[in-house]
């Protein structure tokens, strides 16, 4: 029986600095950008409940 891979599970959280708003700007649409264009809205939507403003939505 295969082991379950898991090489997520060893990464290291990014640490951001503090903000009050953000720009929300996709470019492109390929792998990385096809998986964020429908969770943008997702990302916006979490980030104006936790107090965050969501300036530009593009």
């Amino acid at each position: 029986m295969p082991t379950l891979s898991l090489p997520f599970a060893d990464a290291v959280p990014i640490l951001l600095p503090s903000y009050d708003q953000m720009d929300l700007v996709l470019i492109g649409c390929g792998g990385t950008g096809g998986w964020l264009a429908v969770n943008l809205p997702r990302i916006a939507y979490l980030q104006k409940q936790a107090g965050k403003k969501v300036v530009r939505f593009v």
